[in-house]
This record gives structure tokens, sequence and C-alpha cells, in this order.
């Protein structure tokens, strides 16, 4: 998985509370247990739940992961020293050679191959190559921009959450992104063009925090760290203000590609 891994793990005492449980998420049956793009070959899946990454001895199940390197780092990251009963893992950067520019809301739409509203309906903790988190199960409610795909449920991981794997507690956090939905609550997803499109693939890769934003139950938005900070305008607030943001530069003509 071409993942650039800055991995910041905390150390000592090595104790887990025994009655933490990870939270309940409604309808992660939905949710597959092990998933791989069918358009691209990856050295790992996309996407693996937390009760399928180890195997029968209590290790990572190397046949999920063609690349020896993603292999030990998992088995690394598994075994290191927890922190007041938690193994810390803090933001994880990826490495492209033209990564999304994406300072704006109407950056992010300009360079979007697709942006959706949709309602959260399930989520489900687990692993995207070696990076931990949750994957989301997003059913589209309106196409802002671009081709929707041919399929009647996204599905977008996100590398927040706090889960166990066997007996190990991973927390995972990342400031850059806003505070992840509930089932039931909305996102915006920026799907950014980092390859050919598969209009029948549901995995979208949002790539980092500029992919998402999240709308509450009362309709107040949580936007990524980049959108509060970059922008030279007030940023958006509401629901409504953040969708006359993107339907405005959906409608905006493009700009002229340089010579």
């Amino acid at each position: 998985m071409p993942w650039l891994l800055a991995v910041l793990l905390a150390g000592l005492p090595p104790q887990l509370p025994s009655a933490f449980t990870a939270p309940p998420r409604p309808a992660d049956a939905d949710l597959p247990r092990v998933y791989s793009p069918h358009h691209v070959r990856t050295d790992s899946p996309v996407w693996i739940d937390a009760r399928n990454l180890l195997g029968a001895d209590g290790k990572p199940d190397a046949r999920n992961y063609r690349d020896p390197h993603d292999l030990r780092s998992l088995t690394q990251l598994l075994q290191a020293t927890p922190e007041d009963g938690c193994v810390a893992v803090k933001e994880i950067f990826r490495s492209v050679a033209a990564p999304p520019q994406r300072a704006t809301i109407e950056a992010a739409v300009a360079g979007a191959e697709l942006v959706l509203l949709g309602t959260v309906q399930g989520a489900a903790y687990g692993f995207s190559g070696t990076v931990p988190g949750q994957l989301l199960r997003v059913v589209p409610d309106q196409l802002l921009a671009g081709r929707a795909h041919t399929v009647s449920a996204y599905y977008a991981f996100v590398p927040i959450g706090t889960f166990l794997v066997g007996g190990t507690k991973v927390c995972k956090t990342d400031a850059r992104y806003p505070e992840p939905p509930l089932p039931g609550e909305q996102v915006v997803l920026f799907v950014p063009r980092l390859g050919e499109p598969d209009p029948s693939e549901p995995f979208v890769d949002l790539f980092d925090d500029g992919g998402i934003v999240t709308i509450h139950a009362d309709a107040g938005v949580d936007l990524p760290a980049r959108y509060k900070d970059q922008e030279s305008r007030p940023p958006v607030k509401t629901k409504a203000e953040l969708l006359a943001r993107i339907r405005a530069a959906a409608a905006a003509p493009a700009a002229p590609k340089p010579s």
C-alpha cells in the first residue's frame, strides 16, 4: 500500500482496561469485512475489518499483505507498548507525485472527480492498508458535481477511531480531519482525480482530510482544519452555506489550463 508512514506511537503502561469495548456501529453487516477495489492492484486491501485482521496465531494475517514491509509495520504497531491502555497512532501522511490541491472548498470542487452529499448508514473499525480508522457506508442523497458511480452506496475510509484488535486497544487520531459522522448524519465527499475513474466502483479514495465534511444532525458543519485555517473568507458554519458554496463553485467556468 503506497502510504508514507509517519506514525507516532506512544509508550508505557501495558495494562488494557478489561471493560473497554468498541462503540457499537449500526448496520456494519452491510460493510465488507475485507475489500480491494477491482480497478487497481494494491499491495494490501483498502479495507480490513478489525475482526478479520488477525490470523489463528493472533498475528496480522500475512495473506492480506503482499508487501512484507506493510506486514512488519502493522505487526510493530500492534506490539507497541500502550500508554494508558492504548496504542496511540497520530497523523499518517501519504506521498504521491501530484497530490490534490484543496486549500479551499472551491479548489476541492474544481479538482474533484465527484462531489456528493450522502447519509452515513453504517460504519466499522479496522485498517486501510496499515492505517487504523473506520469505513463509512454512505448512501448518496444528491450529486453536487462530477459523475455519480453506478452504485447504491459508497465506501469511504476515515483514519480516526478507537477500537480493539485482539487484546490491543488502538486509538487513532488526526487533528486535520473533522469529527467523524455518526450513522444517520450526513457528509459531503470530495473525491479527487487520482487515476482513471471507474463508475462501477463503490470505494472512493478521499486521499486526505480535504475529502470530507461532516454535517451533524442539527445541520451544523464540521470542516477539516484546512478549510478553517487557509481560506480568506469566513468558513461555512451551516449545511445551507456549505451547499451554496459547492454549487457556486460547480457552476463556475473552469479555469484555463496553462499553455
